[in-house]
Order: C-alpha cells, then structure tokens, then sequence
C-alpha cells in the first residue's frame, strides 16, 4: 500500500488500546530465572562510503565479527572474529578501518549449464539492494533483480541474494525461482578464505546442501538438475563463530524441507566443513534438541499459542499477542542465545506506533530491548504488505529455564501515554533504505528520520501534529493520521566548490525503543572525510505535543573552507510540506523580532541574526496549508537548549537567517542556523555541539482536541503566535537540584544514582516530562517518592506500581528507569492525570485512553514552586 493511501486509510479503525492486564493467580514469580543479554548480542549495518558511494558496499559488526559485502559485485569481501570485546557505542563512532583490518574473502554466486559456468550479477542499483529489517539484533538485506545469464529467466521480485545477520552468526542465501523450465543445472556459491588454520579455529560453516572443502576454498550448491517454472529453490550457507556456540557437536544447520518446523521436533543435517586442506562433502544425520520454547497468551483471550522453528532466519515465530507468557528451557550442557520473532502479518492493529516491553511475573519491565521491525506498503516485492516483528535475542544458561511476560504497546503504557522508535521497510513503497520512524501514540507518524538521507535529501522528514483533525476529504476526522510538517536537517554542508557534501558512512542504533522515551543515536562523517557528526534524535510521550528533542556534536577533522554551512535547519533544502507566513525570533525574556517571509528563490531573504541568550528560540507561525484535504496543520519551532561552539579557538554564537526554498514542489520558506557570518573557514579540532528542541505546535485551538487542558488555554489565548513557542521556555525549561546523584542532563532529565537515597528538586515544567535515574544493578526494589502535605508519597504514573521504562545501559550492563511524570498539576501526579480521554470505545475503536481526568490548577505561581522527590533503592 502506498505511503499516502494508507495514511488516508488508517483512522479510527486502527488506532488500538492498551489492553491492561489483571494479575494471574499462576504467574508466580519465585520458580522463574530472568533472561538475560550478553554484552555481544547487538549487530550494526551501515553503507561503507554512504549511500551515493558508487562502490556500493555496507559492513556488518557485532559482538563477535565484522564483515563487509560488496554488492556491486554480489560478494563478501571481508570477514572475520573481532578479538576485543567493544560495546554497540564504541562500534558507532569508529570508522571502516576495523572493518578493513578483516581478511579479505572472494565470493561468487554460480549457474552452471553444459560445462558452462557463469557468474551470477547483480544490477548495481541501490534500489535493489533492499534493506528488510534493521536494529539492535537482526539485519536482513534482499537483492533481487540478479543476471542468472542470457538463456536463464528467474522471477526479478522472488529470486536473488538475501543476507541476514544476528550477533553470532550469518546466513547468505541464493534464492531462485525460474520464470521457464531449467534443464541440467547447477546453482551455488564459491568462497575463498585467506588461509586455513585461522578459519578452522574460529568458524563453523555449515549448510543442508552440499558443501566441498578443498583447501581454503568451500563450495555449496545443488548438483545439476531440472528445474521447473514456479519451483523455487534456496540455497542457504551460515557463518557461525565458534566462541558464540555451546560446543562443536551441536553446530549443526536445520535441513527440514518446510518453511517452518515445530520448534521442538526437528531434525537436522550437520555439514563438517573443515578448511584443512582436503576435500570433505560428507553429510552426517543427526538428531539435534532445539531449545523448548512455550507461549501462552494471556489477553487478549488465554490460549496456547504455537511457536514455530524458522531455519532460513533461523529464529523462533511466535504469534503477536497483545500479551502472552513465554518459558525457554535449555536443556544442553552450554549456555544458548534464542531468537525470537514476536510476529503478525496481514492485519496489525495500531502498526504505526506499535512496540513491544518484555517484564516479569508482576509487569516489572525487564530492560531487554525488542527491536520494531515493520511494514505496511504493498507495492508488488518480496516483502511488500502488513507486517509486524518484534525481535529479540535471549541467553539461556545451561540447564536453565526462564519465563517472561512479552506486552504489545499501542496508545498507553500503564495508562501513560506511549511512543516508540521503529525501523520501518520501505520495500513496497519504492525506496528501500534506512527509514526510522517514531510515533507518539498509534495513530500515524509523529517525526521520521532518513540518517543516510537516500530520497528525503534530510535528515528529518515527515512531521505531524498531535491530537488535530486529521489528513483526509472530510472534516473532523479524529485519532488520524495528521498533515505532514517535514523536513530539518542537521549539518548542512557545501565545500568552497560549492559542492554539497554528503553523509558518508553513517551508523545508527535504537537505543530505546519506548514506550515512554525513544531514542536513536547515530555518527557519521562527510564524504569528503573533513567533519564528523554524532548526534541523538529522541520524543518523548506525552499528550500535548510533538518534540523532537536532538542533541548533535559535529567535530572538524581536516582543515576547510566552506560556502554555506547550516548547523541545523526547519524544513530543510530538499524537504519541506508547510509554508508559514511569519517568523519570530526571541530568548526567555520574550520577542527580539518579528518578520513576514519570503518563500521560494533559494536565496536567503533576511541577514544573519544572532541568537542570544540563555534559550534562544525560533517561531515559524501563520502556517498555511499547501494541499486541498481537509485537516488541521501546524506551526513549527526551535528551541536550542544548549550552544557551545569553539572556532580557531574562540567561542561562536548560533546565528539564524530565513531562507526563501523551492522544495518538494513548492515555494516555502526556512530558517537555518549557522555560525556568526565572518567565519568561512574551520580548523582542525573545531566543534559545535549542542541541542535543539523541534516542536510540531497546534495551530488553533479548534484544532487541538486531545485532553491537555493548560494547551487548550494556552492556544486560545495565543493561537497561531510566536507566543505557543515563547510559552516553551518560560514554562518547559524545569530547573534541576539534585542531592546525592549527578545531573546527567537537564533536559530530558536524567540522573545518575550513585548508591544513597537521591533527593531531586523539580521546577517548572509542562505536561510529561521524562526522568530517567541510572547505574542501577536491578530492575526492581527501587521506588520514586514524593514530598506531598508533609509526608513523602510513592509516584505511581498511571496509577500503576510498574509505570515506568527500563533500559539497559550495554557500555556498563547497568540498567536504567525512565518516569514520565505529569507537570502541569503541582503535586498530582501520584495518581493518574489525564490523557486522550475523548474516545474511550473499544479496543479496535479506542486510541487509548488514561483514567478520567482530574480538574488541572491553572496555578500562574505553581511554575515556581520546586516539587521535591526521593530516589531510593
């Protein structure tokens, strides 16, 4: 399905509840061990030279191994085990030397006719080189479109080269489907490492077709035969790395015949593959004990659900439940790493916000994360259509059995309002590279992000409102998919040639999913090799509205010079859907100017002006909607929470111009914000880091109709006004005071306990604000309490002992817990404020909904008054 026929189509009938779960009398906690995650499990994709390298090379790295795959040439190129032990953050910000530093592979995809062997080809183009899931675990790329030869037809869309990559492992597999009938024909796969001993030490190789060894040369294919039209054959060979395997005796690769096998009664053929230099094809049967994997789902009606063995992605299918109750038990000698694929196709509720939160026995969140892969575009490909998986890898000690609870997240997380970050598949759209996606509740996108920047030309694209009539040909359509506001760009570069320069390689990881805090962080360098950029794009949930919260460091290499360079713009050059017919720029202390714009041109329409004070801010009102559907738009803004820019030396100030633009087909405007106009040139060792808050504001106040009641006055007072944005600062910008802990940052709040009761002052603040208190070795025996009419008082958001997100830090193994606590009441928020109360139907009709919301003080002095909390573990 199209991008914008499903944004039309998705409305009421999709947005989904939460469905809260009552406590089962047998989920007894006490018999059950909690899985866990080892410091290894975590995989990174990533273009080699960026998406415009005309090399077209992505590397993989793990835990365990790293390796990089020319697709140019349809080939690995480099392979081999990583020998220190690196976490995810170290592995973001390196360059490709590690990868490299690997031995080089020669690898050929085969058809042989009549004595005749031909190489198999792929058509180059980045289109074809389709990325199918993404994310902490689990890569998958498909490349179809391949050249079998002249006299060889094979279906384009279902035929080609697919790999798929978890930490301890990797599977490359040639899949054919002829279009006419083959005769006498050999398909497979050549590989040439660089020397036996060392493969032989750290790699099994194994497959359920043939395989040939001859010296440091492996060859697996399917002898000669007739191939008729429509059958289609799959040729798998997987890469396993010794450390990351119990034992040699249980490497074996699953031979059964069908797509999937019931996950505890397969059998399977084990391939000895040793690089010794002899010759080995010998096929040995063996029976092989899967790990025992049980599911039984609780809501929304108790049922056994069946868990079926995929071999081709080797992991572990469970059907999508809203909730459901899984036990592994390994019952081998060695520890075993699971991968399960929490899975729905065809009809996936509330897709478009949709995550999952694994917890134990009492709904204490457990800090593994679940890795969103999705889909819903149905152009004609592969993998086109409605999906959902929600991936994740498990370690299993030996003799071990551990259970947990797996909570599907929609709308609300224990009656708080949710978001999530997700990699959505564009491959039934037509573009197929990295796109993140991330949305406040499950009625449509709330920001995306395109970190290569393959179509979108930015780094931020689709933006919409919260809360506001939909998108669509009829008035008043609520819980929709809204107007898109897109795009902004981080770090905006055109060399002294005035050439742009592009992200070349650029790493992302989620590192929160949600469901109350997302975040991805991301680096990358020019590809001319002269900048690099770390930054992290995160949202919060909340009820009021959109924030995009971006935090970026950008660090100057090699000495340059420069025509235009943009620290961070709204919209962007290349991507822009709204037109505003106003400008403002101010600090805390109110307006310094107000100007009308100048759309269209490419040429800046206002002198750079500096941003001064402790929060700058940017307005871009009197929005005006450019297409003819019904539904409300919004207003945009930029607060930059923090500036520190250091030029040859010297501190620099942020400064903003307005940018008359012809994007996406439209005259518009943009600001952008750059360094102080004398400096044309950076030196080595220069940087500019800072953070920036993007704001997608309601319009009217007609507009808004979701429950936040302090933006409802506040719109109706200062609709369509630079004034929506100004209120940001003055009322969101809470000052800190921690005893007992270091302030880790402000905004988000996040703060590190360090191992006594941790007392937190809070002032100011609007609507949800996120605090998140780290370095903790437990996901439970903690609690939040607050100073409330002399006596302290638990925080219980949502009304719910288990109301909050934890996550696991994977540079310390420590864990840390996220509260989203409700600001706008002074001393309300140990019972449940209110939320998207205005839809309260069933489950398919439902956006979610909080308990009923309790009148809300518009108190102007309660702003100023610190709201005390404890900390104590």
């Amino acid at each position: 399905m199209h991008r914008k026929k499903f944004i039309q189509l998705v409305g009421v009938g999709t947005a989904a509840q939460l469905l809260l779960a009552g406590r089962s009398s047998d989920l007894s906690a006490g018999k059950y061990k909690f899985p866990q995650r080892r410091r290894q499990d975590y995989s990174i994709m990533w273009w080699a030279g960026g998406v415009r390298s005309p090399d077209k090379i992505f590397n993989i790295q793990t835990g365990f191994y790293g390796l990089s795959f020319d697709y140019a040439n349809l080939g690995l190129r480099k392979i081999g085990r990583l020998p220190s032990l690196e976490t995810e953050a170290d592995v973001l910000k390196e360059s490709n030397a590690v990868i490299e530093s690997l031995p080089e592979v020669t690898m050929t995809a085969f058809v042989e006719r009549a004595g005749k062997r031909t190489r198999i080809e792929s058509p180059g183009t980045i289109e074809n080189c389709q990325l199918v899931e993404s994310g902490a675990y689990f890569q998958r790329r498909w490349m179809p479109s391949l050249n079998f030869g002249e006299d060889l037809k094979a279906a384009p869309l279902d035929s080609g080269m697919e790999l798929a990559a978890w930490p301890e492992k990797f599977i490359i597999s040639l899949r054919v489907q002829p279009e006419d009938d083959w005769k006498e024909v050999k398909l497979g796969m050549r590989f040439t490492f660089p020397g036996a001993g060392a493969w032989g030490d750290h790699w099994e190789i194994s497959s359920p077709h043939s395989i040939h060894a001859e010296g440091n040369t492996v060859e697996v294919g399917l002898d000669k035969e007739d191939w008729p039209a429509g059958k289609v054959i799959t040729i798998p060979i997987i890469f396993t790395i010794r450390e990351a395997r119990p034992s040699a005796a249980s490497l074996s690769i699953h031979a059964n015949t069908p797509d999937s096998i019931e996950a505890n009664t397969s059998r399977s053929i084990h391939s000895d593959t040793p690089l010794s230099g002899q010759a080995s094809t010998s096929r040995s049967l063996q029976a092989y004990t899967l790990l025992s994997i049980s599911a039984k789902e609780i809501l929304p009606s108790p049922a056994t659900l069946k868990v079926n063995y995929d071999p081709v992605c080797d992991w572990y299918t469970i059907p999508l439940a809203e909730k459901c109750l899984v036990t592994i038990k390994n019952a081998g000698l060695s520890g075993q790493a699971a991968h399960l694929n929490f899975s729905k196709e065809g009809n996936v509720e509330g897709i478009p916000g949709i995550c999952g939160v694994l917890c134990d026995m009492q709904g204490h969140p457990l800090g593994l994360p679940i890795q969103v892969s999705k889909d819903w575009h149905d152009k004609p490909a592969r993998f086109s259509g409605l999906w959902y998986r929600g991936i994740c890898v498990i370690y299993i000690g030996p003799g071990e059995e551990v259970s947990f609870v797996y909570n599907t997240v929609h709308n609300t997380w224990n009656n708080l309002p949710a978001v999530s970050m997700s990699q959505l598949c564009l491959i039934g759209w037509g573009h197929n590279q990295l796109w993140l996606q991330s949305a406040i509740g499950s009625w449509g996108e709330s920001i995306t992000f395109e970190p290569d920047q393959t179509h979108g030309k930015g780094l931020v694209l689709d933006s919409r409102p919260l809360a506001v009539w939909g998108m669509g040909s009829k008035p008043g359509i609520k819980w929709s998919w809204t107007h898109n506001m897109g795009g902004a760009d981080l770090l905006v570069y055109y060399d002294e040639q005035n050439e742009k320069r592009w992200p070349g390689r650029t790493k992302t990881r989620i590192t929160q999913y949600g469901p109350l805090l997302s975040r991805v962080a991301a680096s990358m360098e020019t590809d001319d090799g002269k900048m690099n950029l770390d930054y992290t794009l995160s949202l919060h949930g909340t009820d009021d509205y959109v924030r995009g919260i971006y935090r970026f460091k950008i660090i100057v290499k090699e000495d340059l010079r420069f025509r235009r360079l943009v620290i961070f713009q709204c919209g962007s050059d290349d991507y822009n859907y709204t037109a505003e017919k106003k400008m403002a720029i101010g600090n805390e202390r109110g307006l310094i100017k107000e100007w009308n714009t100048q759309w269209g041109d490419n040429v800046y329409r206002t002198s750079p002006m500096a941003l001064e004070g402790s929060v700058p801010w940017i307005s871009l009102h009197e929005g005006v909607r450019l297409t003819k559907e019904e539904g409300a738009i919004a207003n945009r803004g930029i607060v930059i929470r923090e500036w520190k820019a250091m030029i040859n030396g010297s501190p620099a100030l942020p400064y903003a111009a307005e940018r008359g633009t012809f994007a996406s087909g439209n005259k518009t405007a943009q600001i952008d914000i750059m360094l102080p106009p004398d400096v044309q040139e950076l030196m080595a060792g220069d940087y500019i880091e800072g953070q920036v808050e993007h704001i997608i504001m309601p319009q009217y106040a007609h507009d808004y109709f979701g429950s936040n009641r302090q933006l409802a006055l506040a719109l109706k007072e200062h609709q369509n006004t630079w004034q929506m944005i100004h209120r940001e600062v003055t009322r969101n910008t809470p000052k800190i005071d921690v005893k007992e802990g270091v302030i880790l940052s402000s905004w988000p709040v996040k703060i590190q306990y360090a191992g006594r009761p941790l007392f937190l002052g809070i002032t100011g603040g609007l609507a949800w604000l996120p605090v998140t208190f780290t370095g903790l070795s437990s996901h439970t025996g903690f609690v939040l309490e607050e100073w409330i009419q002399g006596r302290w008082r638990i925080v219980r958001p949502g009304g719910m002992d288990n109301g909050w997100q934890t996550d696991l830090d994977m540079s310390t193994g420590l864990l840390e817990v996220t509260y989203l606590l409700f600001m706008d009441t002074p001393g309300g928020f140990t019972d449940t404020p209110g939320g998207f109360t205005d839809n309260p139907g069933s489950f398919k009709d439902n956006p979610g909904s909080f308990k009923d919301t309790p009148d809300l003080m518009d108190d102007p002095e309660g702003k100023d008054r610190a709201r005390r909390f404890r900390f104590t573990v």
